[in-house]
């Protein structure tokens, strides 16, 4: 079991967190949005219920928890990674890299799934930056075994292999983006990659 903070709790945020505790890890969530982060548990709900309808939940339930959390350093002080899954907006961003930098353990890996910022740029707020990775899951997350990575130029080899292996002992695999833009799985893709997760579960 990992500690994990999630930081976003909008439609991929969930989704990670879900993922993660998916996998039997513990995970803390915050937002700003009190609204949304009282959503969570709701749109976890639903998540489960499809993913027992297509036959991708064989436990009927996750292995880890998901915990909302009111204050963001109750979320991300003993976390060991922390994903930040807020709005794609610049400085929004850094401000918040800015803060949990001062909040969590020196030790925790820091990732965003930007889909489009410059990490290079992010990475200038954190603490220690060698601890930060951009790090994009693709939607819609569960059975979608491919997980974007872009490193800063900071990023040590450290912290690509945790990352690494966090990812693999989920049954991800780390792929590093090609050119400048992302990877984005269309119906018929994601309905494969589905089927084949479907039959590694014996479904």
């Amino acid at each position: 079991m990992v500690r994990v903070a999630v930081v976003g709790c909008g439609l991929m945020g969930v989704k990670i967190a879900g993922e993660l505790a998916n996998h039997g890890h513990r995970v803390k969530m915050w937002d700003e949005n009190e609204g949304v982060l009282r959503a969570v548990y709701d749109n976890l709900k639903r998540d489960k219920e499809e993913l027992i309808t297509e036959g991708l939940l064989p436990h009927g339930d996750f292995l880890g928890t998901v915990l909302c959390m009111s204050e963001l350093d109750e979320a991300v002080k003993d976390a060991e990674f922390l994903f930040e899954a807020i709005v794609e907006d610049r400085q929004s961003k850094k401000e918040l890299f800015r803060t949990i930098s001062a909040l969590c353990d020196p030790q925790c890996i820091i990732a965003s799934n930007t889909l489009s910022m410059d990490v290079n740029d992010l990475s200038t707020a954190i603490t220690d930056s060698g601890r930060f990775i951009g790090l994009r899951w693709l939607h819609p997350v569960y059975s979608i075994s491919e997980v974007e990575v872009t490193l800063a130029h900071t990023t040590t080899t450290l912290t690509l292999n945790a990352m690494k292996q966090l990812c693999e002992s989920m049954g991800k695999t780390l792929f590093m983006r090609s050119g400048l833009e992302p990877l984005i799985l269309n119906d018929e893709q994601i309905e494969n990659r589905k089927l084949v997760r479907r039959q590694q579960l014996g479904n």
